[in-house]
């Protein structure tokens, strides 16, 4: 039997309980009494021990379900019909669900292993991404959205700190601030200098912790982080000159200006003519 932590009485399953008496859901009985059990080991075990007698489920085992099942199964549990809709994890559950996730990294990755086994499997990846990738393509609206989740969720990762490299041929390391007290990745030897210049002058300095949402050249909506934010109040976008007006860097600028001024800050470029004559203030706020 199970105990109720609200009103001390016994059941073979706290479940109906909790609705009917306590008002309470089992996520709130979760996140209030964390660890508790719901329902008794004896309970669980007579239940485990019918489907395995009466063969409960093994009607469906090999089988695949058609597409319109599929679709039909999306339907109905989609939007307010999903039993989670508008709810979120606790902090709680989340935890648990980190803790709880297995290690895949490096050689744990049993996809790395089945490719070491068999190197063709690779190659079918290969072309079943291709595949994907052609005919996510031949619809022109599925493309956009699809890009700009992507653009949104790397840019997401890169800003909390999640990815650190850029690519070759750029010098990038972990800079240890004293001034911010946490450790800052520069992606090039001018980041490297300007991070310098600020820890010289005593200015917090920190990775811009937010995404900055534009419009590319080709009409596509796209994310971009840049570099710093000095003192809480300069966003700083390190940049060579020869980089300035390359590709969508001044759509991302013309963006960024806009954005940091609705959150009461400025936008700043930094290129190497400020390392030329080493000076005391940022430049001028970049305008467009």
């Amino acid at each position: 039997m199970i105990t109720c932590p609200e009103c001390g009485k016994q059941f073979k399953s706290l479940m109906s309980h909790l609705r009917g008496k306590h008002n309470m859901s089992t996520e709130g009985f979760r996140e209030r009494y964390p660890g508790h059990p719901m329902v008794s080991a004896e309970t669980r075990r007579k239940a485990s021990d019918s489907c395995k007698n009466s063969g409960c489920g093994s009607w469906r085992r090999g089988q695949k379900l058609s597409e319109s099942w599929k679709a039909n199964i999306s339907k109905a549990t989609k939007g307010e019909r999903n039993p989670f809709f508008g709810k979120e994890h606790s902090e709680t559950t989340r935890q648990k669900m980190r803790d709880n996730h297995a290690d895949f990294t490096g050689d744990k990755n049993p996809l790395r292993r089945a490719i070491e086994r068999d190197p063709s499997i690779r190659r079918t990846l290969s072309r079943n991404q291709k595949k994907t990738w052609d005919d996510i393509k031949a619809d022109p609206g599925r493309y956009a959205e699809v890009t700009s989740k992507m653009s949104k969720s790397m840019a997401e990762a890169h800003a909390a700190g999640r990815l650190s490299g850029y690519g070759r041929g750029h010098q990038q390391g972990w800079f240890d601030s004293s001034v911010s007290g946490e450790g800052i990745f520069y992606r090039s030897s001018y980041e490297r200098k300007f991070l310098d210049w600020c820890i010289n002058r005593r200015l917090t300095v920190e990775s811009c912790p937010f995404v900055v949402p534009y419009t590319s050249s080709d009409g596509r909506q796209r994310h971009y982080v840049p570099d710093f934010v000095v003192d809480g109040t300069c966003v700083v976008e390190v940049k060579p000159v020869s980089m300035l007006e390359h590709r969508d860097n001044p759509a991302k600028f013309k963006s960024a200006c806009s954005f940091v001024s609705s959150r009461r800050q400025t936008f700043h470029v930094v290129t190497e003519e400020f390392f030329r004559g080493i000076r005391d203030e940022l430049p001028d706020p970049w305008t467009l």
